[in-house]
């Protein structure tokens, strides 16, 4: 491996003791053998058992959850009638709400100077550091302890990793900063390697040629770059690998299925925010909460179209208790059971952020209904965005080969069509669609989320 290509696929620097060694396979061996409820019915009643032993210990540790339970009597079986907790709240009460005793300002400015510097293990009194990518407004704040951190990396091992983790493995992490949560994922036969996307794309698909994964875990954004460099031998991977794994942006039908044919394996997801790992595929391919970790509630925004927002109340973090926390996220829950027999809620997708709904007049048009409306206008379209930049306008522009730009203005016509289809059978009255065919070109890699359904209302 050249030096550039070192200095951009950096292991991680911490090297686990045997004690925390031991602590990361017993979470391994807990999470994907441990005996685990059959029956809906069965998991509820254990969450809610895990809930109370959860609170038993931090309420006597963290000041700002026990004001939170004065609204309820102080009564911690009355949890569920809590007021929600938001990013803006848990940010204005952090040095409170944790149970180190933190200042939350401390803790910023260690983040955000371990940010610039590209380190990725800052410490704050034994305590990991971490900060959210902050593309919602609002950048969150993470604290952790190293058993937080031993359990996260078993976790993790238990709902990622192919196979058996005593196997060989080639892990790499390709994002925009790398996690303390994955730095004890590298020891033994089990390798771990970041690489940096701040970096030029070309050097770090030399890296990632040197390194060879297995396992690739990255953002759909990234890997449609990496699928675009195997299609034209521009990255050649000597082994088939073994799990390809989708983070921190919505994963896109459009993208899936063109990662999925160069790479030839089934792209899985894993939905992981500041505050808890919230879903993950199963070894069917289907998308389920991650209803061992965390109880998930629904704030219903549409039941008819099973859409709702995430209240989430994590049972095994400690250092920053997240108890009734409000995500910002529109989850769509699938009816049918998932074939691996999971009880887990499974999800037919995550549509993207609230303020991704388009707001026209009363009418509230969720991502998937503006996704589905495009994708559907011509198989020739390759790339799409839409932005409502008004009250009454909604901007598209789809990409489409050479070869198509002929039709060009048969494929716009469809898309406006398509998309005053969807609006009216909404009820909404028809804004005005302005439609840009383009030609189709190597997307630039980007430094932030991939964001291809926007409202770009004022607030």
């Amino acid at each position: 491996m050249s030096g550039s290509s070192r200095a951009l696929a950096r292991a991680g620097s911490l090297q686990p003791s045997m004690a925390d060694l031991a602590e990361t396979l017993w979470s391994f061996a807990r999470c994907r053998y441990g005996r685990a409820p059959r029956s809906r019915s069965a998991l509820e009643r254990w969450q809610a058992q895990q809930v109370l032993a959860h609170l038993a210990w931090v309420l006597p540790r963290s000041p700002y959850t026990r004001e939170r339970f004065r609204s309820v009597g102080g009564d911690p079986a009355r949890w569920r009638e809590l007021p929600v907790l938001d990013k803006a709240g848990m940010m204005a009460n952090f040095s409170r709400l944790n149970t180190a005793d933190v200042d939350r300002d401390q803790a910023l400015a260690v983040a955000l100077a371990a940010d610039r510097a590209r380190d990725f293990v800052p410490r704050l009194h034994g305590l990991t550091v971490g900060l959210s990518s902050g593309t919602s407004g609002n950048r969150g704040l993470f604290l952790a302890s190293q058993s937080e951190n031993n359990q996260w990396s078993g976790v993790a091992l238990a709902k990622l990793l192919p196979g058996s983790p005593w196997a060989v493995h080639r892990i790499a992490l390709l994002h925009r900063a790398n996690s303390h949560l994955y730095q004890g994922l590298g020891s033994g036969r089990l390798q771990f390697r970041y690489f940096d996307l701040l970096q030029p794309w070309t050097r770090l698909l030399s890296a990632v040629q040197d390194y060879q994964p297995s396992v690739l875990i990255a953002p759909p954004s990234a890997l449609r770059l990496l699928a675009d460099a195997v299609a034209a031998s521009a990255l050649t991977l000597r082994h088939p690998l073994r799990r390809v794994v989708s983070v921190a942006e919505v994963l896109e039908p459009l993208d899936r299925a063109h990662i999925e044919r160069a790479l030839g394996v089934r792209v899985d997801i894993a939905y992981i925010a500041t505050e808890g790992f919230i879903a993950s595929s199963c070894r069917a391919g289907g998308l389920h909460l991650n209803e061992d970790l965390l109880l998930v509630e629904k704030d219903w925004v549409d039941r008819a179209h099973r859409t709702f927002v995430p209240i989430i109340t994590d049972f095994r973090r400690r250092v920053v208790p997240v108890i009734r926390y409000r995500l910002d996220d529109l989850l769509t829950l699938r009816e049918q059971p998932c074939s691996c027999g999971s009880p887990a809620a499974l999800l037919e997708s995550i549509q993207g952020r609230c303020d991704d709904v388009f707001r026209l007049g009363e009418v509230v048009v969720f991502p998937d209904f503006v996704r589905q409306a495009l994708m559907h206008s011509s198989a020739e379209i390759v790339e799409y965005r839409a932005v409502q930049t008004a009250p009454r306008r909604v901007e598209a522009t789809v990409s489409v080969p050479d070869a198509a730009l002929a039709h060009a203005g048969t494929i716009a016509r469809a898309v406006e069509a398509n998309l005053l289809r969807v609006f009216a059978e909404l009820g909404a009255a028809a804004p005005t669609v302005s439609v840009q065919v383009e030609r189709a070109a190597s997307e630039v890699l980007t430094r932030d989320k991939v964001r291809r359904i926007r409202c770009a209302l004022p607030d």
